[in-house]
């Protein structure tokens, strides 16, 4: 049984016209929503005005949002996705590049290889793309870098604009599950089942470097 128990503090921010110091008033709000079936498998996702639930498992697979005072706003279902849906969902802001716009959206990756980009305020689809399938699909955890998503499938990455979906390119690397990507000056990181890590730079050349120190499941982390 999957069972979503939220409290939120909410603190706006308040400015006296006649006194210029701020003020804060704390309001906090309790709720639970029981989806009956199967598992949230991933964090829940707050993007500022709603909340973002991934479930998997024995339920139907799906995508769904709640208003602050837990009603439920909207749910996008990819019932292809048969096996647990363990990429975090990633929140993008709006913005544009040389690929051209896009409005602010939720990016999804399903273990049928599909990957959306969702309008957050009603769950539609604003465009989606087909990566490889290797007994599954997409587990990783996505990265942006500018006008671009770095998406780890089960074999390699993608880069995809955020405008449209289209691939730029993708590589070849390790067999991964739950390979998440890094960003970094030089390019991404990923590692795979082996225990490689992959370095891949922004033009998709891949360099491996066996660690021989067991499965890589994680994002790498960057530190100084």
């Amino acid at each position: 049984m999957a069972m979503l128990f939220v409290t939120l503090l909410l603190v706006p921010s308040i400015a006296a016209k006649e006194n210029p110091t701020t003020w804060n008033e704390t309001h906090s709000l309790s709720w639970e929503y029981d989806f009956e079936t199967g598992y949230i498998s991933t964090s829940p996702l707050f993007d500022g005005e709603r909340i973002l639930v991934r479930t998997s498992g024995q339920s139907e697979p799906a995508v769904t949002a709640f208003d602050v005072s837990g009603n439920k706003i909207w749910q996008h279902t990819n019932n292809a996705s048969t096996n647990n849906d363990m990429s975090p969902l990633l929140y993008v802001q709006a913005g544009q590049g040389q690929c051209g716009s896009w409005p602010e959206m939720v990016l999804v990756g399903w273990t049928s290889g599909l990957v959306e980009a969702l309008n957050s305020s009603n769950g539609d689809v604003l465009w989606s793309t087909q990566s490889e399938v290797l007994g599954w699909g997409v587990t990783g955890q996505f990265a942006l870098d500018g006008e671009f998503v770095l998406v780890p499938t089960r074999q390699g990455i993608g880069q995809y604009c955020l405008a449209d979906g289209q691939q730029q390119w993708w590589t070849q690397t390790g067999l991964g599950w739950r390979n998440g990507v890094t960003v970094g000056e030089t390019g991404y990181f990923l590692g795979d089942e082996s225990g490689q890590l992959w370095h891949v730079d922004r033009t998709g050349i891949a360099t491996p470097h066996a660690l021989e120190l067991g499965k890589i499941r994680h994002a790498p982390l960057l530190t100084d």
